[in-house]
């Protein structure tokens, strides 16, 4: 079992079992969250453990997991200027608490390719499929007749779509061709182009399905069907997908390999390009044998588009289906992100282990991630909504295990998409230009190393509490406070006054003088059924003018000890002018419209669901009216049902009586010899009563017709009435925080002054 860190949950490692990714991993959360960068964290501890990548890269980006370096110096790429290389250096060492070499010094053997579908820029490949017969396939899709559905349909269809065959004879073609495949699988024998071509014209068997071949698709439109698939060998428009390297997986999935596939030259056919690789390597796995332990990785970095919801269902999504359910034995890891899961078939995110939720778009996708994921959408929606840029909900499944978690920062090249030469420059190293110059990173700049002091220390928090109001003791706390400057106790004092709570930051350095800036957070008073965020944070340079700067500063600051003397610049900015500036952002945020029930507790912003919860209340309400109609429906209806019984017993009694007497008088005819009349008066008599009640019940029947009718006619009305008042009884409000609403809590966060860079 191997452990491997991958970020830091309050101030403690967190650790990640690599073993897990073969139930599979899912990373969520809109751009700027941090995406990118946790899912190459999770690539770059798989690949410093010698397990082969498969990473598709809509974005150009992953190419980089390729570049690693001891002191974070990554020349040429990104530029070859020392100041540059300087500052991405002090970066690196900024953002991370601890640099493991060891795994740096394992990602530089990684070899890296990054290939170029449909491109020479990159390394292309020939993405023909591939018509050989998988091992054992008779066995598999005896075991499993989903194989035929999941693997041989995505087959024909990508023959089909690379055809160009469109219009009605399109699911006919994808039918005879994956009847073909079927056929020469089943008997482990391979099939070129050319056979293929041939046994569309001429099939080897005579039915498909219950039909005759000629009934179902007449020889004329068979060789139209040929006469397209054999432009996949002939059409100078498709020798694009022929030319490059065949997709072979036993190079790509050698230990210590990172193969990118880098779709941002497909254009149109990325689903094309990603159906190939996702046959191949299921092709591989079956001929590999299965395994316990993880053995490949498979990365795609953004997943909308080859999933989408139902009704869709492309040949991408069923091959993924196929993986995701079978890969685990074969030692398969799958890694899937996204920023849009309302792009994506939200079922996937049920089947995977681990679940990294940050930011997203909107709360519908929330709850509906929370729902295929099974997890409380309420608490999800509070744990999301405290997270920041790099931050995510960890969700295991297997252990039913939830917390919050900083992503580490990368070791490998990070700084957006690859360019074309830098792409070059990956495959072949020696085309890279020399550099001069060395770069060195100042020691103890890492803003998450807590510095090592001697003598005193005091807390940023009790500094804050010491400079209260009230103070008792005044000079004994005196004491134990270094020399703070007048400028400090002049802001805490007036943060004290116009924000509900205070608190002070400070960014260790060497150094001792400090820009103030400032951090608001604003709460709001909570409604029952009503999600109130949090909101900001807002930071402000207090140097300059009332600027909000975004979050920038969140990554670089820690609740720390300090023991120097502490000088700061003098602030220009006012306090309560920038309190009461984000006082009237957060109220116009938070200014909601939400429904309210008039004639229950429950509020949401969303009417249908105040509607829905109106008419079940209300449902209730009416269940003894519906019971008295029903009571007097059963009671007409029960008296007129009686009688048609009763008829039924005359009518019965008057048969048998007439059906007695013939036979009596057909005893006396062949027996005495006696010429009788076939009908006497007490006979006919009868049959007319027989047939007059015959006739009532049949008005009784179209009575009760009419009675069960005009009751389901009263249950109808009285239940639209109420599904009337249900959304008549609804009001329409609107939430307008004021100040004593909000609760306000203003840090104060000392950045050295050398170090301030916006």
């Amino acid at each position: 079992m191997v452990r491997v860190h991958i970020g830091s949950s309050k101030g403690k490692k967190t650790l990640f079992e690599t073993n897990s990714l073969t139930r599979h991993a899912a990373v969520l959360g809109t751009t700027g969250s941090g995406k990118t960068v946790l899912g190459k964290v999770l690539l770059e501890e798989v690949l410093a453990r010698h397990i082969p990548v498969i990473a598709i890269d809509p974005k150009g980006d992953l190419g980089g997991l390729g570049l690693a370096s001891n002191n974070f110096d990554f020349r040429p790429f990104g530029g070859t200027g020392l100041v540059k290389a300087e500052r991405l250096v002090r970066k690196y060492h900024e953002a991370h608490e601890s640099v493991n070499k060891d795994t740096i010094s394992r990602l530089k053997k990684v070899k890296t390719e990054v290939y170029t579908p449909k491109s020479s820029v990159g390394t292309p490949v020939s993405l023909i499929p591939d018509l050989s017969a998988p091992p054992n396939f008779k066995k598999l899709a005896s075991e499993d007749m989903n194989i035929i559905a999941d693997f041989v349909e995505p087959v024909s269809e990508s023959i089909v779509q690379l055809a160009g065959i469109t219009g009605a004879k399109k699911e006919k073609a994808q039918s005879l061709i994956s009847s073909i495949l079927v056929y020469h699988w089943n008997n482990q024998k391979n099939i070129s182009f050319q056979e293929l071509i041939e046994n569309i014209i001429f099939p080897p068997f005579d039915t498909i399905g219950s039909l005759a071949i000629e009934d179902f698709l007449k020889e004329k439109d068979r060789k139209g069907i040929a006469a397209s698939v054999n432009l996949i060998l002939s059409s100078p428009s498709k020798q694009a997908w022929k030319q490059g390297e065949i997709l072979d997986m036993r190079k790509f999935l050698q230990p210590d390999t990172l193969s990118v596939f880098d779709l941002r030259f497909a254009a149109s056919d990325k689903q094309f390009v990603v159906e190939q690789i996702l046959l191949e390597i299921y092709r591989y796995l079956i001929r590999k044998g299965g395994t316990e332990k993880l053995k490949y990785v498979l990365y795609i970095d953004e997943l909308a588009g080859l999933m989408p919801p139902p009704p869709a269902n492309p040949p991408s999504k069923r091959l993924l289906e196929l993986l995701i359910r079978q890969a685990r034995a074969f030692g398969l890891g799958i890694i899937v992100a996204t920023q849009s899961p309302g792009d994506v078939d939200y079922r996937i995110f049920g089947n995977l282990g681990t679940r990294f939720i940050g930011r997203l778009r909107t709360d519908r996708e929330l709850e509906k991630v929370a729902s295929a994921m099974d997890m409380s959408p309420s608490k999800l929606k509070l744990d999301v909504a405290k997270l920041g840029t790099g931050e995510f909900v960890y969700n295991d499944a297997v252990r039913n295990q939830n917390k919050i978690i900083k992503a580490r920062w990368v070791y490998t090249y990070h700084e957006g998409p690859l360019s074309q030469q830098e792409i070059k420059w990956i495959n072949n190293p020696g085309m890279q230009p020399k550099v001069s110059g060395s770069v060195k990173a100042s020691k103890g700049t890492g803003a998450y190393q807590a510095r090592k002091t001697s003598g005193r220390r005091m807390s940023a928090t009790k500094l804050v509490e010491s400079l209260g109001p009230v103070r008792k003791s005044k000079h004994k706390k005196q004491s134990l406070l270094p020399k703070v400057d007048q400028n400090i106790k002049d802001l805490i004092t007036q943060l004290k006054k116009h924000g509900d709570k205070t608190q002070m930051k400070l960014v260790v350095s060497k150094t001792d003088e400090y820009v103030p800036h400032l951090r608001v957070m604003i709460e709001a008073r909570q409604i029952n059924g009503i999600e109130i965020p949090l909101q900001g944070p807002w930071v402000f340079d207090l140097t300059t003018r009332l600027i909000p700067l975004g979050n920038y500063l969140k990554g670089q600051t820690l609740r720390t000890f300090f023991a120097t003397d502490i000088k700061m610049v003098k602030h220009k900015t006012s306090i309560k002018r920038t309190i009461d500036y984000c006082i009237r952002e957060a109220k116009d945020n938070l200014r909601t419209v939400y429904y309210q029930s008039k004639i229950m507790k429950f509020r949401s912003t969303d009417r249908d669901i105040v509607e829905n919860k109106n008419h079940d209340f209300m449902s209730k309400a009416i269940v003894p009216r519906l019971r008295q109609i029903e009571n007097k429906r059963h009671k007409k209806v029960g008296l007129l049902e009686n009688k048609v019984k009763s008829n039924k017993k005359m009518i019965s009694r008057y048969t048998s009586r007439i059906n007695s007497d013939k036979a009596k008088r057909m005893v006396k005819r062949f027996i005495k010899g006696k010429k009788l009349i076939s009908s006497t008066k007490e006979m006919q008599l009868g049959k007319k009563r027989a047939e007059a009640l015959r006739r009532e019940n049949k008005r009784l029947y179209i009575q009760v017709k009419r009675i069960n009718k005009e009751f389901a006619l009263q249950k109808k009305k009285l239940k639209d009435k109420t599904f009337e008042k249900a959304h008549a009884l609804v009001e329409k409000k609107t939430y307008r925080p004021t100040r004593n609403d909000l609760s306000v809590t203003a840090t104060l966060i000392l950045v050295p002054k050398r170090r301030v860079e916006i």
